[in-house]
């Protein structure tokens, strides 16, 4: 947040989290630190809610309205400071997946929740009379993903 905000603007912003009636958590210091977690791009709306112990949709209430009000400009979710690389490979023609004995990442856990625990090793393979169509193998030893490849090819 480049510039200042003194209370009576966050109060004019802001109006409902200030009235008599208003029994929430918000408050002048929890709006600050939302609007400056989120324009020093440290992360969005959910790395804030866990941070603050809020709600995400009241977060993403403060920061729309403060972006409408010209208080703060929007963050592209690639420019946080929280973000999670997917992408193993820069190159798209870097990557080669069919048949190739590949490790199970982090990110293949959290897709595909019933990869078992013991699994090391993935491995794309054809389904059978269909050509373009595949599916992925996991396996535990890196020398039963390259045997699976193997019989395939005999």
């Amino acid at each position: 947040m480049k510039q200042y905000l003194s209370f009576e603007k966050i109060k004019k912003v802001f109006p409902t989290y200030f009235s008599k009636d208003y029994v929430g958590q918000l408050n002048e210091s929890k709006i600050r630190k939302i609007l400056n977690i989120y324009s020093d791009k440290k992360g969005g709306r959910t790395y804030i809610a866990k941070k603050l112990k809020l709600d995400q949709s009241v977060i993403g209430r403060i920061i729309n309205k403060a972006i409408t009000n010209n208080i703060i400009k929007r963050v592209l979710p690639s420019e946080f400071k929280t973000k999670e690389t997917q992408r193993i490979y820069n190159n798209v023609d870097e990557r080669v997946i069919y048949k190739v004995v590949r490790s199970i990442t982090s990110i293949d856990r959290k897709l595909n929740k019933s990869i078992s625990r013991n699994a090391k090793f993935k491995v794309q393979l054809p389904t059978g009379k269909h050509k373009p169509s595949t599916i992925v193998k996991y396996f535990k030893t890196k020398k039963a993903a390259e045997n699976s490849v193997k019989d395939l090819d005999k």
